[in-house]
């Protein structure tokens, strides 16, 4: 195991200081490669919940010790996906960066004149859109209101960079040569980003 990462990460290894040598590599360590802002407001329709069957079928992954089957099947389960409806806010993250991202939104305000007040995210917040390098994904969030201006502060973290990430990829083709599945690893860079109005995109 230790010599399949060896491998790879000395095969990889010049990569690393091409990373490390792109253009503008100090500037785009300041500033922040992902941005969000309010794209537009939608209705989704009435509330519902949906209820459908799904079969699981068995995968066979390859390794370096032959074929490994997931799990014994199939498997047939019932999934109920719960679907709020009504007004929502689409938010719209662009990434400006050369490195894939994962955001969570932390918090959810609306504005009352001069200030915030949070509310309680609403599930269809609580994920981890992953965001690639320079392009942009939406994210839509219900809103009680479409009449009142609404933000979310949102945290971000990067795949590493140079090096780290050249031994991070190591590490998940060799887990990948053991076990099959693939894998992504974010360790990089993290901030904060706060949403803007659609007027200041």
């Amino acid at each position: 195991m230790k010599q399949v990462a060896l491998i790879v990460a000395l095969t990889l290894l010049s990569n690393a200081h091409a990373v490390d040598a792109q253009p503008n590599a100090n500037a785009d360590a300041q500033m922040p490669g992902v941005s969000v802002y309010l794209l537009r407001f939608v209705d989704t329709g009435q509330p519902h919940v949906s209820v459908y069957p799904v079969t699981l079928m068995p995968v066979t992954n390859r390794t370096i010790f032959g074929p490994r089957t997931s799990f014994l099947g199939p498997t047939n389960i019932t999934v109920t996906n719960p679907i709020t409806g009504g007004p929502a806010a689409v938010f719209q993250y662009t990434n400006s960066s050369h490195y894939a991202t994962l955001v969570s939104v932390q918090s959810m305000e609306y504005g009352t004149g001069s200030s915030w007040k949070a509310v309680k995210l609403p599930t269809e917040a609580v994920t981890m859109p992953l965001v690639p390098p320079n392009s942009t994904v939406a994210q839509t969030i219900p809103v009680a209101d479409t009449n009142i201006a609404w933000r979310i502060t949102v945290f971000c973290i990067e795949q590493a960079r140079g090096l780290p990430r050249v031994v991070e990829q190591a590490e998940q083709l060799g887990k990948q040569a053991v076990t099959g599945q693939k894998t992504e690893t974010f360790s990089g860079r993290k901030y904060i980003i706060t949403s803007s109005p659609p007027a200041t995109k």
